[in-house]
């Protein structure tokens, strides 16, 4: 009886400890999931927001030249 209990008091003591295991290496995954997609989030608005600057600043200076250049063309073709 007492061989019995030892083992069943290891067996539980092994069970609880896999499964704190488990539960911790679980929490750790989805943390870093998590934050992976947070950043990869972060990385997209700020490419994002970069990309949109620079079409509305490259579009404004393109309309700019583009201008300057109709000027001179119509000086020209005065």
């Amino acid at each position: 009886m007492t061989m019995a209990m030892v083992v069943a008091m290891l067996m539980i003591v092994v069970v609880v400890v896999v499964v704190v295991v488990v539960v911790v290496v679980v929490v750790v995954v989805v943390v870093v999931v998590v934050v992976v997609m947070v950043m990869v989030m972060v990385m997209v608005m700020v490419m994002v927001m970069v990309m949109v600057m620079i079409v509305v600043r490259g579009g404004a200076t393109h309309l700019q030249v583009s201008g300057a250049l109709r000027r001179q063309w119509a000086r020209a073709l005065r």
